[in-house]
């Protein structure tokens, strides 16, 4: 649990969000950060800092307006099912 958590601060920090369209955009990205952190089925660093030595794309930016439209979406099917 403490890896997925980690690789979830991970592409945040990379990503700027981590949605489903931040994603699929960002998939060479996300697949080089995968290969950096893991190293023969075991895990390595997970620090930002640390891996901006090694990886070499730039994450591709998602519209900020399209964003929030999701966001919103999601918001409210959380309110919906859960209360």
């Amino acid at each position: 649990m403490e890896l997925l958590y980690r690789f979830s601060k991970l592409f945040k920090d990379y990503l700027g969000v981590l949605t489903e369209e931040s994603i699929r955009k960002n998939f060479v990205l996300i697949y080089e950060l995968l290969d950096e952190v893991i190293d023969f089925g075991y895990p390595q660093g997970t620090s930002t800092e640390l891996l901006k030595a090694y990886v070499f794309n730039e994450p591709v930016v998602i519209d900020t307006p399209k964003l929030l439209s999701q966001l919103k979406v999601v918001s409210f099917v959380y309110v919906l099912f859960c209360f």
